[in-house]
C-alpha cells in the first residue's frame, strides 16, 4: 500500500503533464493550443510541490507503520542481574484480534554474578495468555528461569481479549527468587488501536506536525515559480504591447509596412502570445481596420498601387499581393469581380495560361476601378508578361488577349494600355499590327452670308446648303470628302516632292484637302515605315512677311497637327523615346503658349478622361517640370520638325498660301526645312499665275466634265434628296441638251472651280431677280438665259 503511495504522486504529475501536451496537439488553432502549453509550467509547480508534501509524510508514515518491537530491561536488585522482556508496543487491528502476541523474557547475566534460578510471574486484565508448548490457556501464566552460563530466551504467547476496547493494555511483570521474595515490579504497556484510528493519527500527526517544514518548502517552491512565471508573463506582455504601440506609428506613415507588421503579428499572437496581449492586438488591428475605410485613408490605399508596380517588376509579390489584399479589404467593390481569383498576381515567369487570364482579369478590374492609380501596376504586369520568349504560354495569351479582347470590366481600357505604353509596345513590335490613323485635317469655318431669297429658294428645293456658295463650301464635310484632283495634274501632285501648285484660292484650298484624302487613300497599304505625317498649314502674306516668319508660321501649325493628333491617340507621346518626348513637349508648350493652355487645348481638341488620357497629362507635367518658355531658336524649329510618330521616316507639308505676293518667299522658307527630312506641296495664288506655275510647279485645272462633276457633288451633298445640278435646270429652249449645254458653259471657268462656282451663284442671283415669286412654276428651276446673263458678267 505505502509502495503504490510513494509512485502515485509521479505518476499523477507526468500524467496531467502529457495529458495538457496532447490537448495542445488536439486544436488546429495555434492561438488556443499554446495557451495549454503554457498551462504545463504551472501545473508542474503544482505537481512537484504537492508532491514534496506527500513524501515527507510518507517517510514518517514509514517510520509509524514499522511495527518495532520495544525491549526493556531491569536491573533486578540483589541478584546481580537484569531482566530482559521484547514487547510490541502496539497492536493494530481491524477485526477482533485471533492471532496471539508474542512477548520474548531473558536475563542478562553480569559479570561475576552467581547461578540462580529466578520465577517471572505475568499477569494481564486485557489478554489471556498461552503457556507454552500448551495448547490450553492459563490465567497466571509463570516462567521458571535459571540463570547460568547462558540465558535462553523463553517465549510467552497473549491473546488479546476481543471485549475489551480500552486503547491500552498492561502486563505486569513479577520477578521472585527462590525464596518467593519479590525483587521486581514492571508494567509493559502496549498500544491497541483500529487501522484506520492508526491512519489518522499519522496523517494528522506528521502531517500538521514533521511535515510542516516539507510544506514550507514547496510552498516557497510553488511560489517562487508562480512568481518567476509571473514575471516571465509580465515581461512577455509588455514586449507584445510594445510592438503593438508600433502598430500606430506605422499605420500614420506606412499602410503597406503596417499591413505586413499586422500579419506578422497575428501569426506571432496565434502561436505563443498571451491571451491578455491577443485581445488588446485583436481591438487595436479591429480599430485600424475601420479607419481604412476613410476617404483620406482610401486615397493613401489607391496610391499604393503605384508602390505594387514597382514591387511587382522586382519579384516582390509579397508585398505586390499585400497591397492588393488592402484594395480589397478598403474597397468592398472591388470583391465580388475578384471572388473568384487568386489574391495575388502570379509570376509571369511561371504563369500558365490559366494564371495568365487571372492577371489580365486582375489588372482589368483594377484599371477599370481605379484608372491611372492602377496603370503602372497593370503595365508592369503586362510587361512582365510580353517579356517571356514566344513560345512561352503567358506570351501567347497575352497576344490572344490583345488580338480579341473580352467584355469583362476593364478590358478594353486594359488592351489599350498594351498597345500604347511604350514599355509593353516595344517587346511586341514584331507581333502587333499597326495601330496608327491619321486625324481628319481639321476645316476651318468662314464667314456664311446669305440673303433671304437665297434662303426660300434653297428651302424651296429642299437643299440645306449653298451648293454655289464657297464659304458653305469650305466647312462642308460631305462635299470636302468628295472632293477629287484634276486627273491630268493628279499624279504629279500626288508624288512630286516638293511641288508649287498655282490656282485660286478655294482651288487650292478644296485640292489641299483632296490631296490629303488622295494620300491617304495611297499610303493605306505601304508599310508604316514609307507613310508620311501629314501636317496641312495655312499661310497669309501676313505670317509669311520673311523667311524666319514663314518657318514660324510652319512649325506653329505642324505643332498644332501634333496636339491634334496626340488628343485622338495618346498613345503616340509614349510611343516616343524619351528624348522625343522632351522635345515635342517643349514644342507644344510653345504652340500653346503655356502647359495650362496646352491642357485646354487637349480637351478642346477632343482628349477625353480615360485611363490612357491622364496618363499622358501626368506625363506632359513630368516633362514639363521647369522647362523654358521663352521664344526658340531657329535652329530648334529643325529638331522639332525632325520628331515623328514610331516607324515614320519623314512629314509631308500640305500648305495653302493665301496671298498673293509672298509665294516665292514661302517656297524658299519651305526649302530650309527639308534637311529634317519633311517634303511639301504649296498651293498658291500669286498674281504672276500661270507664268509663275509654268515656271516652278503645276497650274491646278479641272476639265469641263470634272467642273460638272464637283458641281453636281456640291448639290447632291446640299441637301438629301441626292439631285443633281441638272435636276434645278429647265432650259426654255427645249432643243438643248442640259448637260452639254453646261459643259460649254464651263469652258468659261478655264479649269478653276471657284469661277465655276461663281458662275452659278451669279445665274441664281438672275434667277431670282427675274422670278422672285414662289408661286411661279418656274421659280424652283435656273434656265439658260440665267447662265448665260452670268457669263456675261464674269
Amino acid at each position: 500500500m505505502l509502495s503504490v503511495l510513494w509512485v502515485l504522486p509521479a505518476l499523477i504529475t507526468v500524467a496531467v503533464a502529457l495529458s495538457m501536451r496532447l490537448e495542445a496537439t488536439k486544436y488546429p488553432d495555434a492561438a488556443t493550443a499554446q495557451r495549454w502549453k503554457n498551462r504545463l509550467w504551472p501545473a508542474l509547480f503544482v505537481g512537484i510541490s504537492v508532491s514534496l508534501v506527500i513524501y515527507a509524510v510518507l517517510v514518517r508514515i514509514e517510520e509509524d507503520v514499522t511495527a518495532f518491537p520495544n525491549t526493556i530491561t531491569e536491573p533486578a536488585p540483589g541478584i546481580g542481574h537484569t531482566l530482559a522482556v521484547r514487547y510490541p508496543q502496539m497492536i493494530r487491528f481491524d477485526a477482533p484480534e485471533i492471532n496471539p502476541l508474542t512477548l520474548t523474557i531473558w536475563f542478562e547475566r553480569q559479570a561475576g554474578a552467581t547461578p540462580l534460578t529466578l520465577t517471572i510471574e505475568l499477569s494481564s486484565s486485557s489478554l489471556l495468555f498461552i503457556e507454552p508448548n500448551s495448547a490450553g490457556m492459563s490465567a497466571e501464566p509463570r516462567l521458571t528461569l535459571t540463570v547460568d552460563s547462558r540465558s535462553l530466551p523463553q517465549q510467552v504467547r497473549m491473546q488479546p481479549l476481543a471485549s475489551d476496547g480500552d486503547e491500552r493494555m498492561i502486563v505486569d511483570v513479577t520477578l521472585r527468587d527462590a525464596t518467593g521474595r519479590e525483587t521486581l515490579t514492571k508494567p509493559l504497556i502496549i498500544a491497541r488501536e483500529t487501522r484506520t484510528a492508526f491512519y489518522w493519527r499519522v496523517v494528522k500527526n506528521r502531517f500538521f506536525g514533521d511535515a510542516g517544514l516539507a510544506l514550507a518548502v514547496a510552498s516557497a517552491v510553488l511560489g517562487i515559480g508562480w512568481q518567476l512565471l509571473n514575471e516571465g508573463r509580465q515581461t512577455r506582455v509588455g514586449q507584445q504591447r510594445e510592438r503593438i504601440r508600433e502598430l500606430y506609428d506605422v499605420f500614420e506613415r506606412d499602410l503597406l509596412e503596417w499591413a505586413l507588421a499586422s500579419q506578422t503579428l497575428k501569426q506571432e499572437a496565434a502561436k505563443d502570445w498571451e491571451t491578455q496581449a491577443c485581445y488588446e492586438l485583436h481591438d487595436v488591428l479591429k480599430n485600424q481596420e475601420r479607419q481604412l475605410k476613410n476617404v483620406a485613408t482610401q486615397t493613401r490605399v489607391k496610391r499604393l498601387l503605384h508602390d505594387g508596380a514597382e514591387y511587382y517588376r522586382a519579384g516582390d509579390f509579397q508585398r505586390c499581393t499585400t497591397v492588393l489584399d488592402l484594395v480589397i479589404q478598403v474597397y468592398a467593390s472591388v470583391y465580388p469581380e475578384l471572388n473568384d481569383l487568386p489574391r495575388h498576381l502570379p509570376d509571369a515567369r511561371t504563369a500558365d495560361q490559366q494564371q495568365t487570364e487571372a492577371i489580365l482579369h486582375i489588372c482589368g478590374v483594377l484599371l477599370h476601378r481605379f484608372q491611372t492609380d492602377a496603370h503602372e501596376l497593370a503595365a508592369a504586369a503586362l510587361d512582365a508578361l510580353a517579356s517571356q520568349p514566344d513560345d512561352h504560354e503567358a506570351k501567347k495569351s497575352l497576344l490572344q488577349f490583345i488580338s480579341s479582347p473580352s467584355n469583362e470590366p476593364g478590358a478594353i481600357e486594359l488592351n489599350k494600355l498594351a498597345l500604347n505604353d511604350p514599355r509593353v509596345r516595344r517587346r511586341l513590335t514584331d507581333r502587333l499590327p499597326w495601330t496608327f490613323v491619321w486625324p481628319p485635317i481639321p476645316v476651318t469655318p468662314g464667314a456664311v452670308t446669305r440673303t433671304e431669297s437665297v434662303t426660300a429658294w434653297l428651302d424651296a428645293n429642299g437643299l440645306e446648303i449653298h451648293p454655289f456658295d464657297v464659304h458653305e463650301l469650305q466647312v462642308h464635310q460631305p462635299f470636302l470628302a468628295s472632293v477629287t484632283l484634276p486627273e491630268a495634274q493628279r499624279t504629279a501632285i500626288i508624288q512630286s516632292q516638293p511641288l508649287i501648285v498655282v490656282g485660286h484660292r478655294f482651288d487650292c484650298h478644296i485640292a489641299a484637302v483632296a490631296l490629303s484624302e488622295e494620300l491617304r487613300r495611297f499610303y493605306k497599304p505601304l508599310p508604316p515605315s514609307e507613310q508620311p505625317m501629314l501636317v496641312l498649314v495655312r499661310l497669309s502674306d501676313q505670317n509669311a512677311t520673311g523667311r524666319n516668319e514663314t518657318l514660324n508660321s510652319v512649325v506653329r501649325e505642324a505643332g498644332t497637327a501634333w496636339l491634334r493628333l496626340i488628343a485622338e491617340q495618346p498613345g503616340v507621346l509614349l510611343w516616343l523615346p524619351d528624348d522625343e518626348q522632351a522635345l515635342l513637349a517643349e514644342w507644344l508648350v510653345w504652340v500653346s503658349g503655356s502647359s495650362q493652355a496646352l491642357r485646354q487645348r487637349l480637351r478642346r481638341a477632343g482628349l477625353k478622361s480615360g485611363v490612357q488620357e491622364q496618363i499622358i497629362l501626368r506625363r506632359l507635367d513630368d516633362l514639363l517640370t521647369g522647362i523654358d518658355t521663352g521664344a526658340p531658336h531657329p535652329e530648334m524649329f529643325l529638331n522639332w520638325l525632325a520628331i515623328r510618330p514610331p516607324g515614320v521616316n519623314h512629314m509631308r507639308l500640305i500648305v495653302i498660301h493665301t496671298g498673293d505676293t509672298r509665294a516665292m518667299s514661302v517656297a524658299d522658307a519651305l526649302s530650309a526645312v527639308q534637311d529634317a527630312r519633311v517634303t511639301w506641296t504649296l498651293f498658291t495664288s500669286p498674281a504672276r499665275g500661270r507664268t509663275f506655275a509654268e515656271t516652278h510647279g503645276v497650274a491646278l485645272e479641272w476639265s469641263e466634265d470634272e467642273l460638272l462633276e464637283l458641281l453636281n457633288v456640291a448639290v447632291r451633298s446640299a441637301g438629301k434628296s441626292g439631285k443633281r445640278l441638272t435636276s434645278l435646270m429647265e432650259l426654255d429652249d427645249l432643243a438643248l441638251n442640259e448637260e452639254q449645254f453646261l459643259l460649254d458653259t464651263l469652258k468659261r471657268a478655264r479649269g478653276s472651280f471657284e469661277r465655276a462656282l461663281a458662275i452659278c451663284q451669279d445665274a441664281l442671283v438672275h434667277h431670282l431677280t427675274r422670278r422672285p415669286d414662289q408661286n411661279d412654276p418656274k421659280y424652283l428651276f435656273l434656265n439658260e438665259n440665267d447662265f448665260i446673263v452670268a457669263l456675261l458678267r464674269n
